[in-house]
């Protein structure tokens, strides 16, 4: 949150979908504006993508927690996948 606006956003899991419904809240303070925007996302675990990535032909991979290159880590964001 700033002066100008308040930026809010929760994350909510739908077992029954195996979904993470992403929401956020954009709330402009000069004219009292809301917008609201929910979207999917699909929670997929390292074990998961290595799983279909190798399955897909690529076999030289490559995690990192980061744009840096550092370890990926249990609570790295976002996770970085190289893959040849």
């Amino acid at each position: 949150e700033n002066n100008d606006i308040q930026f809010i956003r929760d994350y909510y899991y739908n077992a029954g979908k195996h979904l993470i419904d992403f929401e956020t809240i954009l709330t402009i303070k000069d004219t009292n504006q809301v917008i609201i925007n929910r979207v999917p996302l699909f929670p997929v675990r390292k074990s998961e993508i290595e799983s279909a990535l190798l399955d897909a032909g690529f076999s030289k991979l490559n995690f990192f927690g980061n744009f840096k290159g550092e370890a990926l880590g249990t609570d790295s964001i976002p996770m970085v996948i190289e893959a040849s």
